[in-house]
């Protein structure tokens, strides 16, 4: 339910994806503020606007498993 979760997900894959990959901690720390600073407003205003299906499908399925 928490969209920041998918945040985290979209980042790490961001990060992951770099051609060359980081090779230390500061590359690695500098690679995920660049990352961080580059994600898209829309991309977070898609998933806020998710915000509704979400709890619709989270009371459709009483609390249980849903696909989000």
């Amino acid at each position: 339910m928490n969209i920041i979760e998918h945040v985290w997900d979209h980042l790490d894959r961001l990060v992951r994806s770099r051609d060359p990959l980081p090779k230390n901690k500061q590359e690695f720390w500098d690679a995920l503020q660049e990352e961080w600073y580059g994600i898209s407003l829309d991309y977070i205003e898609n998933l806020y606007a998710s915000l509704p299906r979400r709890v619709e499908a989270l009371r459709k399925a009483k609390g249980e498993y849903t696909k989000y």
